[in-house]
């Protein structure tokens, strides 16, 4: 994509011996070209921190399923959603720097996908949970939002 920035700068006044006049003038800038630099400073311990993170709220989603009477509903959404973030910064992790993610991510990638989603049940959930219907949704939509990136994922390491 790209931005636009607007600069001031200086343009001689054609009317003035002494006059100096700002002009405001449009400058594009290509973020993707900026989005590279940036991405080219990934480091290894920025994408261990992303996998660990993975690794810790899908293993806390796997343990309130198996636990569900017990779990507060709120904190089970909370790890849903916390969930989708750190798969989309894994997801980010594998196109910058792919050769180390798989490196850093083998288990994960071993998993080939959320590993709390082989043991979800709606139904189950939302009659332990005494979830409403909005609530259900918003589950539902982050439990596919995070299958649908895994999917994307999938995709990537496909294409190399």
């Amino acid at each position: 994509g790209t931005s636009h920035l607007v600069c001031l700068v200086e343009s001689p006044q054609p009317d003035s011996n002494d006059g100096v006049m700002m002009e405001v003038v449009p400058v594009t800038i290509l973020l993707s070209v900026l989005t590279v630099s940036v991405m080219a400073q990934l480091d290894s311990n920025w994408i261990q921190g992303v996998c660990e993170r993975v690794r810790k709220v899908d293993n806390s989603l796997v343990d309130r399923i198996q636990n569900l009477p017990s779990t507060d509903r709120n904190d089970f959404l909370n790890d849903m959603r916390e969930y989708v973030q750190a798969i989309r910064s894994f997801q980010s992790c594998v196109e910058q720097d792919k050769e180390t993610t798989l490196t850093l991510a083998q288990d994960i990638l071993e998993e080939e996908g959320p590993k709390f989603y082989y043991h979800y049940d709606p139904e189950y959930i939302q009659n332990v949970l005494n979830w409403n219907e909005s609530e259900m949704d918003e589950c539902n939509q982050l439990q596919k939002e995070a299958v649908d990136t895994w999917l994307e994922i999938d995709k990537q390491l496909a294409l190399q």
